[in-house]
């Protein structure tokens, strides 16, 4: 009786061992999963901080402007001519 006992404690921690094998791996996945995630964050924020302000856009709008008045100009006196 006393075997049969022993034998049954061992097959129930090997089953908690097993659950816990279990729980340990999905944990695992999750964890993973998650520093996959935090990894893209990272890199977004790289791009942002490596992204134009909004005066380095406005300052290239101007020249545009001013390169496009010009020729306007230009235009309008050969066509005058």
């Amino acid at each position: 009786m006393w075997q049969i006992s022993e034998e049954v404690k061992i097959k129930a921690d090997a089953a908690a061992v097993g659950q816990s094998t279990d729980t340990i791996s999905h944990n695992l996945e999750s964890l993973t999963s998650e520093l996959v995630h935090k990894a893209n964050v990272k890199d977004i924020c790289n791009l942002l901080d490596q992204k134009a302000n909004v005066e380095d856009i406005n300052k290239v709008l101007v020249e545009l402007h001013k390169e496009i008045d010009a020729k306007a100009a230009i235009g309008s006196y050969q066509e005058q001519a």
